[in-house]
């Protein structure tokens, strides 16, 4: 059995957790860590202010292509419910 799509392109590779853990926010003065969202196509500054989509199983860390989730969000300190 093949892991192909029908189209013959391999799916999308997982983010591993050891790569994850290297990723730092690039809009922060901070650096604080992202965290990969729940439907896994996002990593989530742990400040709650920036997302930054996941395409094709690469994360996309151009502060031009992050969302803006609070933009009263304090990089200084973690979001609510953030670990870190």
């Amino acid at each position: 059995m093949s892991n192909d799509t029908k189209d013959g392109a391999l799916p999308p590779q997982e983010l591993d957790d050891w790569f994850l853990d290297l990723l730092e926010c690039p809009g922060c003065d901070y650096h604080r860590p992202l965290k990969l969202n729940a439907s896994r196509d996002a990593l989530i500054c742990d400040c709650g202010r920036h997302a930054f989509p996941v395409r094709d199983g690469i994360p996309i860390l151009l502060v031009e292509e992050a969302s803006i989730l609070d933009p009263s969000a304090d990089p200084a300190t973690p979001a609510k419910g953030a670990n870190g």
